[in-house]
C-alpha cells in the first residue's frame, strides 16, 4: 500500500523506540521509550490507538494475528518495578504481561543505546537479536525461545 506516502506524521515522540507495519491495515505502530507508549497511526497520520506500558523498552514487535506484544527491556534502570529480571515482556493488548523470559543482562546495566533493531519479522516468526550479543533467536509470542544461531564474536 501507500502506507504514509508523502506524508508527515507528527508523532510526539521523545525517544522513538521500534517501529512495525502493518500492510493489511495501512497502519503503523511506533514506539516511544521516554513516554512509555506505543501509539498506532493510520495511513494519513491519524492516531488510531494508544498503549500505555508500565514499563521503558527500546524496542518491540507485534502480532497482527496473536494481537500480543513483544518489548524489549534490557536496562535494569528502565523498570518502575525493581523485581524486574528478564529482558523480553510479552504482553496482550491491554498491556498486561503474559510472559517474561530472557534473564537480564548485568553488561547492559549501564547501558545506553541510541537506537535498536532487535527484532526482525518473517512471516509469523520473529526473530530477535539482544544487543552486545553474537546470537539470533527466534521469539514466539506464547514465550518459547530458540537459539537459531551463534555467529561466535565476541562482543566487547
Amino acid at each position: 500500500g501507500k502506507l504514509l506516502a508523502n506524508e508527515k506524521v507528527e508523532t510526539g515522540n521523545s525517544f522513538p523506540a521500534g517501529m512495525v507495519f502493518d500492510q493489511q491495515r495501512d497502519e503503523v505502530m511506533i514506539g516511544d521509550n521516554e513516554n512509555r507508549i506505543v501509539t498506532k497511526y493510520d495511513r494519513n497520520g491519524n492516531i488510531v490507538r494508544k498503549y500505555n506500558t508500565d514499563f521503558y523498552f527500546i524496542d518491540f514487535n507485534y502480532s497482527f494475528s496473536s494481537k500480543k506484544f513483544i518489548f524489549y527491556t534490557p536496562l535494569i534502570s528502565n523498570f518502575s518495578n525493581s523485581e524486574q529480571k528478564y529482558s523480553i515482556v510479552i504482553t496482550d493488548e491491554s498491556m498486561k504481561p503474559l510472559k517474561q523470559i530472557f534473564p537480564l543482562d548485568e553488561t547492559l546495566a549501564n547501558y545506553t543505546p541510541l537506537f535498536s533493531n532487535c527484532f526482525q519479522t518473517v512471516g509469523e516468526k520473529t526473530y530477535f537479536a539482544p544487543l552486545l550479543s553474537s546470537k539470533i533467536y527466534e521469539i514466539s509470542y506464547d514465550g518459547s525461545i530458540t537459539e537459531v544461531i551463534d555467529l561466535g564474536i565476541e562482543s566487547s
